[in-house]
């Protein structure tokens, strides 16, 4: 059995301004977009499988670790600022 864990796919919206199109070839542009979004966040999904040991998990935790080695030292003297005067 496989199992998915933190699958998050992010597909941009489409969008045309001042184009006009008939129904068939707004549906054909409307697919092939999506499609197109699909298959960039296909390794979002490949990385995702736990079989695999869920790597995407690993590396969101490193970039989560990653930002709170320099973010929290920053937010601490900024909230504690009233010590070093």
């Amino acid at each position: 059995m496989i199992e998915l864990i933190r699958f998050l796919c992010r597909l941009n919206y489409y969008e045309r301004k001042n184009e006009q199109f008939t129904i068939a070839k707004l549906a054909e542009e409307i697919q092939n977009h999506f499609q197109n979004q699909l298959m960039r966040q296909l390794h979002v999904v490949v990385l995702g499988l736990d079989v695999l040991g869920n790597p995407f998990g690993v590396i969101s935790g490193v970039a989560e670790g990653v930002e709170s080695f320099f973010y929290e030292p920053y937010k601490a003297c900024i909230d504690n600022s009233f010590l070093f005067n």
